[in-house]
């Protein structure tokens, strides 16, 4: 007959063969025999722990300890259940009496440490997985807890150590591979890193996170096939694992196979609906569709899910700006930058909304933080730059641009920028070459063929600039027009009727429209599309065929924009053309207008100081009305006013010098111009800035003197004081920047001979 003990060995052979069937029934038997039996009731109890009938091993090791409490190892396996059923507290009590039953009891210090550590008490779990470690050297587990302890602390070499440490003392143990293979994947030693995972995955099939930290390795490796196929076995295993469905969605993203991203995307919220990551993932493949507005809520969502999620503001605050909500789209940049300071992309993007809300200072500053967070940043350097030109502050502009192209040494844009301000500074030679080397760094670089122009239209060297000047339209400040048709390449017209249309400003309409006369000549019908506003002025000067822009278009078979009409006629410094005046004021507005200056007795100067203050470089341009006093000055003279914006000067000028004030219904009734160049066929002479009004002034055939900045705009050239454009022009330019005085003191000498000469 079997004794008990020989029944509990019995039992603990089929318990260490994995037999647990065989093993609990010869349990329950000894209980039955000896309910006092406290080993028996132990492991009948470690058996339900073991699979993982938590209540039932509660039950069954809480029985073994009350008939007897002595036993440490009742109290670790009894905690472990208590673990198991998340009564987090009750375990850890029951560790704890394991230890003060056996102090160097290591399994116990292990599994107290790894309650501490789910506390967030890392030095004492630590101190604990130590004790363990040296009581026991082949703890893989208490090896293991320790570098995950050290992982959370961001000690990750030693980390590596410990799983290392913990894969030497038990060569099968997958969690110490798997965990090696996260640490070493942080410390971007991915070779390393696959290779535990591969070998996490050969000791358990069935590891699922062992799978998907392999597939995230490959994903880094750019090793496409292979981590597709570790993250398809991931979800395989666990197919509600939203983490590997939203991985392997940013796998296809990144060969744009977006609708497949989407998809997964879709699948990884469906089973966590909260999760921030596939949202916010999801907003950039739709972005990437260029389904701004969708992407914006989809952002929104993911900053719904995680209101601290930096990249979800910042990416918000790009499609919100590319919508044309800039307001939004600056708090939505705040809002990153607050969460992460450090975030220069942000600051320089801040510096973007800021500057086109006309905030320069904000700008700047925005831009300054983007550098000095990262100071070779070229994106954030050329901003700061292209402001601080505008501010006309050039050596700072030089500095910035310099400072790109030391950081990013093949920017072609920045070689480009650098080009256009050594250009506005005089500095030509020097321009030429960085244009050209932006343009061998990139050959279909828009703005450097556009700024090639420039310089050579500067320069009166049309043959090398029109075929760059033509490059304008593919650059991105400029609205190119799509047309169905064909674009005119100059060929006879043959009875076909071509569209010219109008770009840019009223004033190089006013220039570029002499060249339709040219172009009529060659045969076929001319048609032009004009500003609205500038129709009526058009249709007066005897331009035929003149329509606004938005009315229907009329029937035709080639288009043409007006700026490259020069290109397409060949037109030389020689050969600019119709010689004004080639516009015409109405004759009843002149009449009218005659009768109402006629009491006014003097030398008429009509004056014009300030253009458009949208424009990038109105600073250069406009000129405060208080520069004009010399003028005022000159006996005889009569200052009246051909200004529509920038009025609030006149009032303020009234103190210091007289200027007439033609009323603000100039120009109202008749449309734009008519009125101003009905007043300037009754004047003297015309001053002013570089605006349209000098060319409307120089294609009536006026008398006109423009005040230029010290670089100014290609057309006026560099140097001269007449203009082949208008042959009633002349120029009078800065010597240097910012000095206004030289100018208008010589106008001033030359109005004061001129009236003088007349008076005699």
């Amino acid at each position: 007959m079997t004794t008990i003990p020989e029944a509990v060995e019995l039992g603990l052979a089929h318990h260490r063969a994995g037999q647990l069937q065989q093993a609990e029934s010869i349990y329950r038997q000894v209980l039955q025999a000896n309910p006092q039996h406290a080993g028996a009731a132990h492991l009948w109890g470690l058996i339900s722990l073991q699979l993982g009938r938590y209540d039932l091993a509660v039950e069954r090791i809480s029985v073994a300890v009350r008939l007897d409490g002595r036993q440490a190892a009742f109290h670790v396996n009894l905690g472990a259940a208590y673990r198991g059923m998340g009564r987090l507290a009750e375990a850890q009590q029951s560790y704890e009496q394991a230890l003060r039953l056996q102090p160097d009891l290591a399994e116990a210090q292990n599994n107290l440490g790894t309650m501490l550590q789910s506390q967030g008490k890392l030095p004492e779990a630590i101190a604990l997985y130590q004790k363990a470690i040296a009581k026991n050297a082949n703890y893989a587990d208490a090896h293991n807890n320790l570098g995950t302890a050290f992982q959370e602390q961001g000690n990750w070499p030693q980390a590596i150590a410990c799983f290392r440490t913990a894969i030497e003392v038990e060569p099968r143990y997958a969690r110490g591979f798997y965990n090696l293979g996260v640490a070493l994947a942080h410390e971007k030693q991915l070779g390393e890193s696959r290779a535990a995972f591969e070998q996490a995955v050969a000791i358990q099939k069935d590891y699922t996170e062992a799978h998907y930290g392999l597939a995230l390795v490959l994903h880094e490796q750019r090793k496409w096939p292979e981590a597709e196929t570790a993250y398809r076995e991931a979800l395989r295993l666990r197919p509600n694992m939203a983490e590997a469905a939203c991985s392997l969605g940013t796998l296809y993203q990144g060969q744009n196979k977006l609708e497949a991203a989407i998809e997964l995307y879709q699948q990884a919220l469906r089973h966590v609906p909260a999760y921030a990551e596939a949202y916010y993932n999801w907003g950039t493949a739709l972005k990437r569709q260029q389904r701004v507005a969708e992407a914006a809520e989809k952002y929104r969502q993911a900053i719904r899910c995680k209101p601290t999620m930096a990249d979800a503001h910042y990416n918000l605050g790009t499609v919100l700006q590319e919508l044309g909500d800039r307001e939004q789209a600056a708090e939505a940049y705040r809002e990153a930058i607050r969460l992460r300071p450090d975030m220069a992309l942000a600051h320089n993007n801040l510096g973007n909304v800021y500057k086109q809300l006309g905030n320069t200072a904000e700008a700047i500053a925005c831009y300054e933080r983007a550098v000095g967070i990262h100071p070779d940043q070229a994106e954030a350097l050329m901003n700061l730059g292209s402001v601080l030109q505008q501010q006309g502050q050039l050596p700072e502009t030089v500095a910035c641009y310099q400072k790109a192209l030391r950081s990013k040494p093949d920017s072609a844009e920045a070689y480009s920028n650098l080009g256009a301000v050594l250009q506005e500074q005089g500095k030509a030679a020097r321009a030429l070459a960085c244009y050209q080397a932006s343009l061998r760094l990139r050959p279909d670089f828009p703005e450097a063929h556009y700024n090639l122009a420039l310089l050579y239209l500067s320069q009166e060297k049309f043959a090398e600039a029109w075929p760059e000047y033509v490059w304008r339209l593919k650059c991105q400040h400029f609205r190119g027009r799509v047309f169905g048709k064909p674009l005119w390449d100059g060929s006879p017209l043959a009875g076909r009727t071509l569209l010219v249309h109008a770009e840019q400003g009223l004033g190089d309409t006013m220039m570029f429209v002499r060249f339709l006369s040219a172009v009529r000549k060659l045969g076929g019908r001319v048609l032009f599309e004009s500003q609205p506003s500038l129709a009526p002025l058009l249709k007066t000067s005897g331009v035929d065929d003149v329509f606004a822009a938005g009315d229907e278009l009329p029937p035709y078979d080639v288009y043409l924009p007006l700026l490259n009409l020069p290109s397409v006629l060949g037109v030389t410094a020689e050969s600019l053309g119709v010689t004004s005046p080639y516009l015409a004021a109405d004759p009843g507005l002149m009449q009218q207008w005659s009768d109402k200056l006629s009491a006014r007795a003097g030398f008429r100067v009509g004056i014009a100081w300030q253009g458009n203050p949208e424009y990038a470089f109105d600073r250069m341009r406009s000129i405060p009305l208080k520069r004009f006093a010399p003028l005022a000055e000159v006996e005889g003279v009569r200052l009246i006013s051909l200004q529509k914006p920038a009025m609030e000067q006149v009032a303020q000028a009234a103190a210091g010098f007289a200027v007439e004030d033609l009323g603000s219904g100039l120009d109202e009734a008749s449309g734009a111009f008519m009125d101003t160049a009905a007043v300037m066929k009754n004047l003297d002479l015309v001053i002013t800035s570089d605006t349209a009004t000098a060319h409307l002034a120089g294609a009536l055939g006026v008398p006109v003197w423009v005040a230029l900045c010290a670089s100014p705009d290609w057309r006026w050239f560099v140097a001269r004081e007449d203009s082949p454009w208008y042959p009633t022009m002349r120029l009078f330019r800065q010597p240097a920047a910012g000095d206004w005085s030289t100018p208008f003191s010589d106008m001033a000498r030359q109005l004061a001979a001129q009236v003088g000469a007349r008076g005699a």
